[in-house]
């Protein structure tokens, strides 16, 4: 397995527990008893070990032991042979499997890209990525459900954030892994909500074509409506997405102009300055709220009707940042709390 949050746990009586896994590139939150904060840390990212001390000199009774992965998938895949337990299991004292089920799809924002950092003038760093504190992770966790993670840096619905219109999200979704051609059998997990956060990376070096990225939305959800026909479909717009950002040319706003509408191209363009010395930015957030909700209607109108919409506030720096202006550990949390406030009113969880 590879994919954010993918967690192995034990219950056992006994006193120790050791896990065999092989995972260089991956760091792991290790959670004894019901922890709600991580009880150690297990970092194999410069590691070939196969067996790992996860918990030792436990008072000798019931325990439970759950390892959670915190990095991506694109960092390496992880080989899990079983735990070794200083005692005797016990499958009846793991926790009840949630009633709810929620599949998160989506890009760093929903990775935890730089979210235990503090600057956003810092770059990636393994050690500072944590799934289990990003908006995903929180809000399964304050909804009481089990959750499925398929997110991918710099990927995008239609182009990534290197212009690439090859290895999309939606190309690595059907996968086992990004590192693996096998296809992930989707009659193992049925979800009761599939949650899309895409956009962001498309929007990275301006305006997409809207037709590409409208119908590669429509297209994503209707193969995900194929597979999970009664789950309903969340489109939601990332918290990184503003007016403000990226910069344009003055040369590419005229050229926009010229081609597709006359006189100032506001819907597109943020205009900035006073006369003869203006600066324009790309209305990203605004272009990618009527381009989800174009494709909504669509799917709507296909037959797909159990589609909402979402829209996640911008951040504005008052929760602070994360690495490369990510979302911070407090953002998450925020965005986390209006995300589950939707799902309550519109699903009645």
């Amino acid at each position: 397995m590879a994919w954010s949050g993918s967690t192995f746990s034990v219950a056992f009586n006994g006193t120790a527990v050791n896990i065999h896994l092989v995972a260089p590139g991956s760091i792991f939150n290790v959670f004894v008893d019901g922890d709600t904060i991580p009880t150690s840390v297990l970092d194999l990212s410069n590691s070939a070990d196969t067996i790992s001390i996860v918990a030792q000199n436990l008072t000798n009774g019931p325990h439970r032991v759950s390892v959670f992965k915190r990095t991506e998938a694109q960092y390496g895949e992880v080989v899990f042979s079983g735990f070794d337990i200083l005692g005797d299991g016990t499958l009846n004292d793991l926790p009840a499997i949630p009633t709810h089920k929620i599949e998160y799809i989506g890009n760093s924002i929903t990775c935890g890209y730089g979210d235990l950092d503090s600057l956003n003038t810092n770059h990636f760093n393994i050690e500072t990525e944590d799934h289990y504190w990003s908006y995903t992770a929180v809000s399964a966790r304050r909804l009481g459900a089990e959750h499925h993670t398929v997110c991918f840096s710099g990927r995008g619905m239609y182009r990534n954030n290197d212009n690439a219109l090859t290895g999309t999200l939606p190309e690595l979704y059907p996968l086992v892994s990004p590192q693996s051609t096998v296809q992930y059998n989707t009659a193992n997990w049925t979800p009761d909500l599939v949650a899309i956060n895409l956009g962001t990376n498309d929007f990275y070096l301006g305006i997409p074509d809207s037709a590409s990225y409208v119908n590669a939305t429509v297209a994503f959800v209707k193969s995900l409506h194929t597979d999970y026909p009664l789950a309903a479909i969340y489109l939601i717009d990332g918290p990184m997405l503003s007016d403000y950002y990226p910069n344009a040319t003055s040369d590419t706003v005229a050229r926009f102009a010229n081609n597709a509408t006359t006189g100032w191209p506001s819907d597109y363009f943020l205009r900035k300055g006073t006369a003869g010395a203006y600066t324009y930015t790309y209305r990203s957030q605004t272009v990618n709220q009527r381009y989800l909700d174009a494709a909504r209607t669509a799917l709507i109108a296909a037959g797909v009707t159990k589609v909402y919409r979402y829209i996640l506030p911008a951040q504005s720096g008052s929760l602070g940042y994360g690495a490369d202006w990510h979302p911070s550990k407090r953002q998450h949390s925020a965005d986390a709390n209006f995300l589950v406030n939707s799902i309550k009113t519109n699903l009645g969880w």
